[in-house]
């Protein structure tokens, strides 16, 4: 039989034991909480992150196609926009709201985006500098530009009329709708060009020969706020333009390439596919208000054939044999390339009509490339170039400038 001292001893270390015991659980429990109030604060963290990078996502196409600008324009061109929006591989959602401001820096096309990501009480923000890549159009001297030789061959029919004087696109009628007959030459600002800018001398002499009685159907500047008939000019030396083009027929299939790289849509006359080749349904050549850059081609190769009724505005490219017949209202620019033929020749009958600039390169020694016919009607326009060049701007890929992460900061968003 124990003594009592003994007894005494054996309740101390009980109780001793049971003490270390509950503290060590307390704390145990105190050390779980705490790390999984760290854990839930760094999937919030993560959460916010991913929605404040949704929300520059989300502004991107929102500054392509200019509504930052329409809508923010009293406000020195700064927009708040605001939205919900969820981190499905976090099982999270949270809320996000992006400011833009434009020409960030001084320098066009550059955006300064700032978005915050919010989930629970959690936020974080990204400032991204972002901008937008996309090539320029080269400054057309004439309203037809032929590169090498036998570019354009017959004139058949009634000759066409070409004017290298800037013409605006009528006012107050749909372009669909648009006859050459609306077209009032020299509507522009200018400067002018000549009618068909050609790239070596035998090609003026065959073009002035094709004309034969009908030189009066192609004018352009005469250099001195007039008019000249017969406006066929090598371009690679002294014309009325005061300039001249050293561009060659590989460096127009080159500009074309680099056009398809920024965003565009290919048909067959048919259907309709976008760059990743992914069939769309609201395939057209685009529109004055959302204008396009536009790929015709074959697949197999063969030619195309288009009747009826078709409109575009932006940036054509036609890279088939291609003929067009009934009516073809065309407003921008028309590169005509010859990747995957030995040829390419554009066919226009009917009643073609183009404000802008066709651009044709053909290999050297190929056959023509260009046939006018019916009453065919190309006016040079520097409103049709722009066109073309907002269809490759509103197109255009963004590129990452700056990219910085940190704490929210409310006053970001403000409007200055």
């Amino acid at each position: 039989m124990r003594e009592p001292r003994e007894h005494g001893q054996a309740l101390v270390a009980a109780l001793i034991i049971a003490v270390v015991l509950g503290v060590t659980c307390a704390s145990l429990v105190v050390l779980t909480l705490a790390n999984s109030v760290s854990s839930e604060s760094s999937v919030r963290r993560a959460v916010a992150l991913t929605l404040a990078e949704i929300g520059v996502e989300k502004a991107k196409p929102s500054i392509a196609n200019g509504l930052f600008n329409q809508q923010f324009a009293a406000q020195d061109h700064q927009a708040v926009d605001t939205g919900e929006g969820s981190a499905p591989e976090l099982q999270s959602y949270g809320r996000w709201a992006v400011r833009v401001i434009e020409n960030h820096g001084g320098v066009e096309d550059q955006y300064l985006v700032i978005s915050q990501g919010t989930s629970g009480r959690t936020t974080r923000q990204v400032n991204v500098v972002l901008r937008r890549v996309f090539p320029t159009i080269p400054d057309p001297l004439g309203a037809i530009m032929l590169y090498n030789p036998e570019a354009m061959g017959n004139f058949d029919g009634v000759p066409p009329r070409v004017c290298g004087l800037d013409t605006n696109l009528p006012p107050g009628i749909p372009f669909g709708e648009a006859k050459a007959s609306d077209c009032e030459p020299g509507s522009g600002d200018g400067p002018d060009a000549v009618g068909v800018a050609a790239h070596d001398d035998q090609s003026v002499v065959d073009i002035i020969a094709a004309l034969g009685k009908k030189t009066s159907r192609v004018t352009g500047t005469d250099g001195s706020g007039g008019s000249e008939p017969a406006s066929v000019y090598n371009v690679t030396g002294e014309n009325p333009t005061g300039r001249t083009d050293a561009m060659t027929a590989p460096q127009v299939t080159e500009l074309a390439i680099q056009c398809e790289k920024v965003g565009h849509y290919i048909t067959d006359g048919i259907n309709w596919q976008d760059s990743d080749g992914r069939p769309v349904t609201d395939g057209n050549f685009g529109t004055t208000t959302t204008p396009r850059v536009v790929v015709m081609r074959k697949t197999g190769g063969g030619a195309l054939y288009l009747e009826g009724c078709v409109v575009g505005v932006g940036l054509l490219i036609i890279d088939c044999d291609v003929e067009f017949a009934g009516t073809f209202n065309y407003a921008g620019l028309v590169l005509i390339t010859n990747r995957g033929n030995a040829t390419v020749s554009v066919d226009m009958g009917g009643t073609p009509l183009v404000l802008g600039t066709i651009m044709a390169a053909n290999p050297a020694g190929s056959t023509r490339v260009l046939d006018l016919r019916g009453t065919a009607d190309v006016f040079f326009s520097r409103e049709g170039l722009a066109y073309a060049q907002k269809a490759l701007r509103n197109h255009a890929k963004f590129e990452t400038v700056c990219y910085v992460e940190g704490q929210a900061n409310a006053a970001d968003l403000e409007l200055e």
